[in-house]
């Protein structure tokens, strides 16, 4: 008996230098465009993949899902109900390190709650991708691209879609990297004023460093207010007021 004929072998370099043609003229287009990175890769993924529409990036930290970024309105909703429900592909994407892809929302029941919310927006179609992020195990996220058409993503991800998560990947970790950094600066600042502050009460009062400290703990609990409220206006007043 003949064997029956094989099918042709996947165009493997020529999809490779599809994709590397893709990562090249998007990071292109990234160095033009002047707002936070994950902003404008949020906006590309919408160019990038066919059928696209909304588009959200989802990070979890901790244990927790925040959103990071969306492109309008309508994906920072789809975003929030699937954090505020704890169900939906996206977090399922993060949570099992896979891609999902729905087809057809309306018959989708893995995730009922929010089929229902994501349907009554318009949605007919999601893909879902986890995100490779760049600074270690701390932090896992997910890039979520929705269409208003049936199919839209096809059953499996596209090129594409490779490149996009590629970039949102690059883009969460940068962002992620800022906000850490600028979290640190923000708490060594308000160490320094709190340092000063205390500098001031010692020398005013002639007191210990415990003593000045729990007076400023003391004046926090008592005005409701942050520490490091408190001593702005002892450096700006040179003392403590004692209301």
């Amino acid at each position: 008996m003949d064997a029956s004929p094989e099918a042709p072998a996947p165009d493997e370099p020529g999809a490779l230098v599809r994709v590397v043609a893709r990562l090249s003229d998007t990071a292109e287009r990234l160095r033009r465009d002047h707002r936070p990175l994950a902003e404008a890769v949020a906006d590309a993924t919408l160019d990038l993949v066919d059928g696209a529409k909304w588009c959200t990036i989802t990070v979890q930290e901790s244990g927790r899902f925040r959103s990071l970024v969306s492109s309008d309105a309508t994906a920072e909703r789809l975003d929030e109900f699937q954090i505020a429900t704890s169900a939906g592909p996206c977090l399922d994407a993060i949570r099992h390190h896979r891609p999902y892809v729905v087809e057809d929302l309306t018959k989708e029941d893995r995730w009922p709650e929010y089929a229902a919310e994501a349907s009554s927006l318009g949605v007919r179609s999601i893909l879902a991708r986890p995100l490779y992020l760049f600074d270690g195990e701390r932090t896992v996220a997910g890039l979520n691209v929705y269409s208003d058409g049936v199919a839209a993503f096809g059953p499996a991800p596209s090129d594409e879609g490779t490149v996009a998560a590629t970039f949102a990947a690059l883009a969460t970790s940068l962002a992620l990297s800022q906000q850490r950094t600028e979290q640190l600066e923000r708490a060594l600042a308000s160490n320094r004023q709190i340092a000063t502050a205390l500098g001031i009460l010692i020398g005013r009062h002639s007191i210990e460093h415990e003593t000045a400290l729990n007076l400023l703990r003391w004046e926090s609990q008592k005005r409701n207010r942050r520490i490091v409220d408190i001593a702005e206006e002892i450096i700006a007043a040179g003392d403590l007021s004692l209301d």
